[in-house]
């Protein structure tokens, strides 16, 4: 074990002689994606997140515009921040430095550089010669992972992935295509990919501001009623919630139940806005057949997206989905009102033939309609924010947020929630533990202080209670999330961060006979990451976690060493972590983020003893276009076995004109 230690920091030791330069986009993304992300282990929210930092890298906002829908874009601010920002550049005057905005009340070192990669200080682009130039955007990404082979698998290996991307003046369209590994590449009728997606979007400044015809997402208010998009989430180190915000996007992801296909339409007429869509597609299900077999049912709906053995494609497309939906805004100075309207029909009634009391409040029909009421109001220093929505008038899901800024130096956040248990809404993502808005009341609190100069403390805790039964627990249960967190960070050269984590859930323990008792698992984990740039082109990170289970005294241990490189000219980078882990079961795990190709991510769950590296290196070929390639190893050592080696390789091209 020594000589692993000491192995992984010669290697970074000695490529303190190279030169390079700032690290590679592609990493600045991991690192916020990560921080916004870290309390999730939900890959989709996820992979949303490295989706949109994406989108904001490749079309920067532009900060000093002064439109609100604008800023906006930037989602990791609240409406204090973006009122601040946008007063600062009306009255004083435009930003000539990225500096300038740590002077701005509710910003610091730490939100500017979030921000640093996804802004243009332009005003404005260029309306004259190349306002209308096509430009296009192309992306392909193959992976094989070789030890999952499986002779039921219905087709490669190979995972493939293809992007593009065309505007020009104020239209836009793109396609996505993917093929999952052991899919078949061509399947179905008319013969495509198994997943295949494409979009159309004009643009404009006047009444009309949006238009999407194909694969779109919809975000009304504060998610409780429709959210394709990423949900809030209650981090120590969260700037401030993400507060309502109306919005339509052309989808560009790979969740392939996720979205809606159809049209979609964005108004704005003075203070009001209007928000419509309509939807219709296949989704994937779970068939089954009532008790009497006289009717047809939907068990559940599957969102995994692999279709790779044949009971797995029996539930692709198994089920069509109809979807309407409407928003009404009002703006009134610094208060925002809105009123929701959303409404499903299935092709199948939505029900189940399992008495478990764990489904009885559950939806039994073919339609479900939401009506939901949200608002934003900025009263001085204070953000005031919420959402109801509801099936019916005993079926609702209510939030309500508050923002304090009393000084430039702190920030204190506060979110209540209560979600019953027969609320149901199968396009939701609100603010909460749980992906879905329902059987959760809960509270939450957090702050943010600027305790010295280059010092941030930032602290958070969260209670949920779930009223009635839930997966792996067969009782009314509760959870409690407590984070405490410091960074210290001198210069752009160096950054400490330190950080305690405890999580504390309720589930059921498992007795050979007789009803389930309850079984409470406090984690505590403990991390210390340092990131060095002895050079301009040369970035250092090393990492350490440690993590303790009550009441099964379970441990677990990680070690890594990152090290990214980039040339002086930006022609050549490369990526490499050696990390080094042990855990003594299944709940001592630990989880990090790994760089990976562009529109991609990686978050392993690393358990038992063993090893992951991998190395990644990105070539521009030529002018407008680059290569990557990933190759990632991980060997868990299974005691009198040897070691299990599994291998992954990754490969992009990306071309742009």
């Amino acid at each position: 074990m020594i000589k692993k230690y000491s192995y992984a920091m010669l290697l970074s030791f000695l490529t303190i002689i190279l030169s390079g330069q700032e690290a590679d986009i592609s990493e600045t993304i991991g690192n916020i994606a990560e921080e916004l992300a870290s309390d999730d282990t939900d890959y989709e929210n996820a992979a949303i997140f490295t989706e949109y930092l994406n989108s904001l890298y490749e079309n920067p906002v532009r900060i000093n515009s002064g439109d609100k829908n604008e800023v906006s874009r930037l989602f990791f601010l609240d409406d204090l921040q973006i009122k601040a920002l946008i007063d600062y550049t009306t009255k004083t005057g435009a930003l000539v430095s990225i500096h300038e905005l740590e002077g701005i009340k509710g910003f610091n070192k730490h939100i500017s550089g979030m921000m640093k990669a996804f802004i243009t200080l332009e005003n404005e682009f260029p309306v004259t010669g190349n306002s209308h130039k096509t430009r296009g955007k192309f992306i392909g990404n193959a992976i094989i992972r070789p030890e999952t082979k499986d002779p039921s698998y219905a087709g490669s290996l190979w995972k493939l992935l293809s992007k593009y991307s065309i505007s020009s003046g104020n239209i836009t369209g793109g396609f996505t295509l993917e093929k999952d590994a052991g899919e078949k590449l061509i399947n179905g009728t008319p013969p495509l990919p198994d997943f295949a997606s494409a979009f159309i979007q004009y643009s404009g400044k006047q009444i009309v501001r949006k238009i999407i015809a194909g694969d779109f997402g919809v975000r009304f208010g504060l998610g409780t009623n429709v959210n394709t998009s990423f949900r809030t989430g209650f981090l120590a180190n969260s700037t401030g919630y993400i507060p309502a915000r109306n919005e339509i996007k052309p989808y560009t992801s790979s969740d392939e139940n996720n979205f809606f296909r159809g049209v979609a339409a964005e108004f704005a007429l003075s203070d009001i806005g209007l928000t419509v869509f309509c939807s219709h597609h296949p989704v994937d299900a779970t068939i089954e057949w009532s008790k009497d077999s006289s009717e047809l049912f939907i068990s559940n709906f599957y969102k995994s997206g692999l279709h790779n053995t044949a009971s797995l494609l029996a539930k692709k497309d198994a089920v069509s989905e109809t979807v309407t939906g409407l928003n009404i805004s009002y703006n009134l100075n610094n208060h925002r009102v809105g009123i929701g309207w959303s409404h499903n029909r299935l092709s199948l009634p939505f029900g189940s033939a399992n008495d478990s009391p764990e489904y009885l409040f559950r939806l039994n029909d073919r339609m479900n309609s939401i009506f939901s009421l949200s608002y934003n109001s900025l009263l001085k220093q204070i953000l005031l924010y919420g959402e109801i929505s509801a099936n019916d008038l005993h079926n609702a899901a209510v939030t309500q947020g508050i923002t304090i800024r009393p000084s430039d130096r702190l920030n204190i956040n506060f979110l209540f929630r209560h979600y019953s248990p027969g609320f149901t809404a199968f396009h939701n993502n609100g603010p909460g533990r749980n992906p879905s808005a329902a059987n959760e009341k809960g509270m939450t609190a957090n702050f943010t202080f600027e305790a010295a100069k280059y010092l941030f403390i930032s602290a958070a805790c969260d209670i949920s209670i779930f009223p009635w039964l839930k997966y792996r627990s067969d009782f009314p249960s509760m959870a409690k999330r407590q984070e405490i967190r410091m960074k210290y960070s001198p210069d752009e050269s160096l950054n400490i961060d330190i950080s305690y984590l405890m999580n504390s859930v309720e589930n059921n323990e498992s007795r050979a006979t007789g009803i389930a008792g309850i079984k409470k698992n406090v984690s505590r984990t403990v991390k210390i990451q340092a990131k060095y740039i002895p050079h301009n082109n040369l970035t250092l990170t090393t990492r350490l976690d440690y993590k303790y289970i009550n009441p099964s005294l379970n441990k677990g241990t990680l070690f890594l060493q990152d090290v990214i490189y980039n040339t002086a000219g930006g022609h050549f980078a490369l990526w490499f972590r050696y990390c080094l882990f042990y855990t003594d079961d299944w709940d001592s795990r630990l989880y990090t983020y790994e760089n990976d190709l562009l529109h991609s991510f990686s978050i392993p769950a690393l358990s038992g003893k063993g090893s992951r590296t991998y190395l990644m290196i990105r070539w521009a070929l030529w002018k407008n276009s680059e290569f990557r390639v990933k190759y990632g190893l991980s060997s868990l050592s299974l005691s009198d076995y040897g070691n299990n080696v599994k291998s992954e390789l990754k490969i992009q091209f990306r071309l742009w004109h």
